[in-house]
């Protein structure tokens, strides 16, 4: 199955192929057939929003509609209307939902899959009947309703009553707090919270780029921002405590705004992390929380500022340092030095030597880079050392290294 953004006219949509090309959903055609998703959308992230929520959360419509005479590639006519249409459609889905109840009786794993089904599509429904002025339609789609709430009674009577004694109403946090262990959580859950960090990046700089969309990462680390033309611009990345510390700019984007430029601070990184609420710096991580502040503009005169944030190892407060220096100025971010313990072995450069500069890894044990060179995108100052994070390229992509492991080959700009 493959996902493509379209554009016509000044709107954009999406359509899911088939692994042999064919269009099984078109959101400029079926759009009808699901609640949540639009004929057409002002921006790209928007329409691959809904394109990935059809197909990780809701991929029973793709199923029905692959073995359906209305996957129209190329579009055909019929004399079948919308609703009719839309009732046949529900009507299939339940039909293959009730012979899933049937086959799960006696595994767990599998009942809970075809229950969280069944609410999903119970869900629809009553969203569909609620958007229905016409009182015959609206009646259809009430029976329709009925016949997938009786699976529930059928076949999930236990789940249903555990769900109303529990009353929970599940909801995904915007910032996973600091003491959770992402490891704990399952790929399902851990997908939505990236997928949600994703639709808010691109929401805070969609104004600059009406065609930007989103990749998540297969290991469920890394938010890749594109542009229309498939072109990588941003990469966002999430550490094992689900929080955003790192977002660099790639490609063409890079060449005009490299990481440590004012202009990509004010107009990349400052929204996107403001929209995200939070971001993580150093390990053990401190995370700035910016729900109940502003992050400073670019100044216009060399200037630091300190913000607070909070030590997750220790739990305590501590606070960050944000400058903005030089005669072609740049940013840097970093652990406040004046609450900062002494360093127990002097580094052999400055935090500023490392910005923008060529490195060479030195360490033999790690024999993928060894020898190799990169350029550093990121510098982490720790109490006892500094950290680089170092884009070799060549499909090795960012490492983040210590400064014992690299040495300076080429100093930055």
């Amino acid at each position: 199955m493959k996902i493509t953004i379209n554009k016509n006219d000044d709107r954009y949509g999406f359509k899911v192929l088939s692994n042999f090309g064919r269009t099984v959903y078109s959101s400029s055609l079926h759009y009808f057939l699901t609640p949540f998703v639009k004929s057409g959308y002002k921006y790209a992230w928007e329409a691959c929003r809904d394109a990935w929520k059809l197909a990780y959360k809701h991929p029973y419509h793709i199923q029905e509609l692959r073995l359906s005479r209305y996957d129209m590639d190329p579009p055909v006519k019929t004399d079948v209307s919308a609703e009719e249409m839309l009732i046949t459609h529900y009507l299939s889905i339940i039909r293959n939902l009730r012979l899933k109840a049937k086959g799960v009786i006696h595994d767990p794993e599998e009942r809970a899959k075809v229950y969280q089904e069944a609410k999903m599509v119970i869900d629809e429904l009553n969203m569909v009947q609620e958007k229905i002025t016409d009182p015959k339609e609206k009646n259809k789609i009430i029976r329709v309703l009925k016949h997938c709430k009786s699976i529930i009674q059928k076949y999930f009577k236990e789940e249903a009553r555990k769900d109303l004694e529990q009353l929970a109403n599940t909801k995904i946090a915007s910032c996973v707090e600091p003491e959770s262990d992402g490891h704990l959580l399952d790929d399902e859950t851990r997908r939505a919270l990236l997928d949600e960090y994703a639709q808010r990046s691109c929401r805070a700089i969609q104004g600059k780029h009406d065609d930007i969309y989103y990749v998540i990462s297969l290991d469920l680390k890394e938010i890749t921002l594109h542009d229309f033309n498939n072109n990588p611009l941003i990469k966002i990345r999430v550490n094992e405590f689900l929080n955003v510390d790192s977002i660099i700019p790639v490609g063409k984007l890079y060449k005009v705004c490299p990481l440590h430029s004012v202009s990509f601070y004010q107009k990349y990184w400052k929204p996107i992390v403001e929209e995200l609420k939070h971001f993580s710096i150093g390990y053990p991580p401190v995370l700035i929380k910016v729900d109940h502040m502003t992050l400073p503009d670019v100044p216009r005169e060399n200037q630091g500022y300190i913000i607070e944030g909070w030590n997750c190892a220790d739990k305590t407060i501590t606070h960050v340092d944000i400058s903005f220096k030089g005669e072609k100025p740049v940013w840097t971010m970093g652990l406040s030095k004046s609450i900062k313990i002494a360093q127990k072995i002097p580094s052999k450069y400055m935090e500023q030597d490392y910005l923008n500069a060529i490195v060479k890894c030195i360490d033999p044990n790690l024999k993928s880079i060894y020898g190799r060179t990169g350029a550093t995108i990121q510098v982490i100052p720790l109490d006892d050392m500094i950290e680089v994070d170092v884009d070799f390229g060549r499909g090795l992509g960012v490492v983040r290294l210590t400064e014992k492991q690299i040495e300076i080959v080429s100093a930055g700009v």
